[in-house]
């Protein structure tokens, strides 16, 4: 995931003051609905980055989707990005939030390749060995 240090400069923003209100998780929860959102959706990313769209519509678009769902912090977040015309930039806000708050928690992301599917035994195997490098490191 490659965000812009537009992108990266938000995200950090945001990280600071949730961490300041004490609501980095739940903010972290609605970047990664966010996030997922925009991976499932291309229409409203293509919607996101069309400078055509007027500003006010894409925020109706965003509060319809996010205002029941999302912390407040959130919802004055996006409300202000969208302001600003960085509409585009906010999946790639999300992504580095989200990336913000794993290196802040000490999150590492494992992507495992088998040529068969992992049972539960291999999985723990594999969650041991990792958490086992963890604290070698």
């Amino acid at each position: 995931m490659i965000e812009s240090k537009v992108a990266r400069r938000y995200a950090k923003s945001l990280f600071g003051l949730a961490l300041e209100r004490n609501v980095a998780e739940a903010i972290y929860k609605d970047m990664e609905l966010l996030h997922n959102t925009c991976a499932a959706n291309r229409e409203l990313v293509a919607l996101l980055k069309n400078p055509i769209v007027q500003g006010d519509k894409k925020a109706g678009i965003i509060k319809a989707l996010f205002s029941t769902k999302v912390n407040e912090l959130t919802n004055s977040f996006m409300n202000i990005v969208i302001e600003k015309n960085r509409s585009s930039d906010l999946n790639g806000i999300a992504g580095a939030y989200i990336q913000f708050y794993k290196d802040y928690k000490g999150i590492v992301t494992a992507y495992v390749a088998t040529p068969v599917a992992l049972d539960a035994s291999m999985r723990e195997t594999i969650l041991n060995i990792v958490k086992n490098q963890k604290e070698i490191m």
